[in-house]
């Protein structure tokens, strides 16, 4: 079967549309790493996410150091690039509650920063990287 240049060039428009720039169909993302403190010690078993004004969210935990690495589509691919406004949240069973299916929980660092609208933690992500950012949260 021979293709007309018309249709040649068709499927070659569709194939780049369908591939995208980074060769696999999805947005361009760069590794992120960080330390999350509060009041200069480490925070563990925190979330942790960069959210930008368009496009899907990255996220990712912090260990028992406080360092976390971010997640988008795969496993430690980091974040979109461009700025975002980051988010950090870590929360426990309030006491006496601790095992129950649905314990009542609070934070243990300032509401504000686990809040997308009051956070004021921002992070611009680069392809040239680093990208290493870490948040000392204050009261």
């Amino acid at each position: 079967m021979r293709w007309s240049t018309g249709l040649r060039c068709l499927a070659a428009a569709f194939l780049i549309a369908v591939v995208g720039c980074s060769g696999s169909g999805l947005p361009d993302t760069a590794r992120v790493t960080g330390l999350v403190t509060y009041k200069g010690k480490p925070v563990a078993e925190a979330q942790v996410s960069f959210i930008p004004a368009r496009g899907r969210p990255a996220s990712g935990a912090t260990g028992t150091d406080g360092r976390f690495t971010l997640t988008t589509f795969r496993p430690n691919d980091g974040a979109l690039l461009g700025e975002h406004t980051v988010t950090i949240a870590k929360t426990v069973p309030v006491a006496g509650q601790e095992g129950a299916p649905y314990a009542k929980r609070q934070s243990v660092i300032p509401e504000k920063y686990g809040n997308l609208r009051k956070s004021p933690l921002k992070a611009t992500v680069t392809a040239k990287g680093p990208n290493e950012f870490n948040f000392d949260l204050m009261d």
